[in-house]
């Protein structure tokens, strides 16, 4: 087994790259390239790929609660795993405006879905 440790010549690094201002990064993501793409063509498919990754947020957010409620509920946190608590509770709002947000899509893709009548049962 490897050990590693970071030198002080690397915290020091380390720290002037954290107090360094930085501009907020544009957002970039593929998705809304998509969307762009069925908003100026019409109804290309998207809906299932909408609902595919519905469900990978929704799983990710569940990851993300199960960490939330076994690490960090319950108890007073000292300021390092307060500051990972703050990390995690990002992802976990992240998730949840993912899925919402995934929800309204898929409503407004639904309002140009054809309406495909239930197959008729036998008696």
């Amino acid at each position: 087994k490897k050990e590693y440790r970071v030198l002080e010549a690397g915290r020091e690094e380390l720290r002037r790259w954290i107090a360094e201002p930085r501009d907020i990064e544009p957002y970039r993501n593929e998705l809304m390239v998509r969307m762009r793409g069925e908003a100026a063509l019409g109804p290309s498919g998207l809906a299932p790929e909408i609902e595919r990754r519905l469900q990978m947020h929704q799983a990710r957010l569940a990851i993300y609660r199960g960490l939330e409620k076994s690490e960090f509920m319950g108890r007073d946190l000292p300021r390092p795993e307060a500051l990972s608590y703050l990390i995690l509770k990002k992802g976990i709002m992240n998730e949840v405006t993912w899925i919402d947000w995934l929800k309204e899509v898929l409503r407004v893709l639904d309002e140009d879905r054809p309406q495909v009548p239930p197959k008729a049962t036998k008696r």
